[in-house]
């Protein structure tokens, strides 16, 4: 019997850690990696049409009490910053269309008591 358990837990082991990652790094066209940091902000990437939809939580705290609030934006070689007013950082969404197949997302949300909360999203996308 205890051979049996070991067995089965190593197998279940090997599955966890070699093929299940796999199947997650290869199960869709398009990935994302969210850091920690983003969990307040919830930032979210996805396909629409050829562009890409970032959203975000805009009902999160941080959001609603932001002073100010700056997205940049790495595509390739691109480098944008874009500060977003009020009603844009509101509406809780914004498109873009990539140049690149590797575009990388960091919003800094900066509330009005001087407390700045980041989140970084970066999304791999098929040629």
């Amino acid at each position: 019997m205890k051979l049996l358990f070991t067995a089965w837990a190593s197998i279940a082991l090997f599955v966890g850690l070699f093929l299940y990652p796999g199947w997650l790094r290869h199960s869709s066209n398009a990935r994302a990696l969210v850091r920690p940091d983003a969990a307040q902000l919830q930032l979210k990437v996805e396909h629409a049409n050829g562009d890409l939809l970032l959203t975000w939580n805009r009902d999160a705290e941080i959001v609603k009490n932001a002073g100010k609030t700056v997205l940049s934006i790495s595509d390739g070689d691109r480098h944008y910053d874009v500060d977003l007013d009020p009603a844009q950082l509101a509406a809780g969404q914004i498109v873009y269309s990539p140049a690149g197949t590797d575009i990388r997302f960091e919003m800094r949300v900066t509330g009005k008591s001087g407390q700045t909360t980041t989140g970084q999203l970066r999304t791999l996308t098929p040629q």
